[in-house]
């Protein structure tokens, strides 16, 4: 009997860590590690020096990670501009909406995490 109680609960062991496993990788998107320069704005607001920068980390189809020194809230709509380091390729616009920014380390400067709520022309 012992047995067959261990048998029982490796193969549910063995289940329940495949569904681990396989919910980490079910992303929307494949992610691309990149390094470059973004500007951004936030929509609908119009201040003087409203124009922003960071350095983007990874893209997806459905969104952006990138690195900025401004402290930018869950929610917040920006305008974003990728320019990328080949003049051959047109600038990437769209609008993104923030999911979540978190402080990194002392220094004043977040991680921001954004999907892509509109690819702008």
């Amino acid at each position: 009997m012992p047995d067959l109680c261990y048998l029982f609960i490796s193969k549910l062991f063995k289940k329940v860590s495949n569904v681990r496993a396989n919910y980490i990788e079910k992303r929307s998107f494949t992610r691309i590690d990149t390094d470059c320069s973004i500007g951004f704005c936030e929509l609908n607001t119009i201040r003087e020096g409203g124009q922003f920068h960071g350095r983007c980390q990874n893209l997806s189809a459905g969104g952006i990670l990138f690195n900025t020194d401004q402290e930018l809230s869950a929610g917040k709509l920006l305008r974003l501009e990728i320019t990328p380091q080949q003049a051959l390729l047109a600038p990437f616009r769209a609008i993104v909406k923030v999911v979540r920014s978190r402080k990194l380390g002392n220094a004043e400067h977040y991680q921001v995490a954004g999907t892509f709520e509109e690819i702008l022309r």
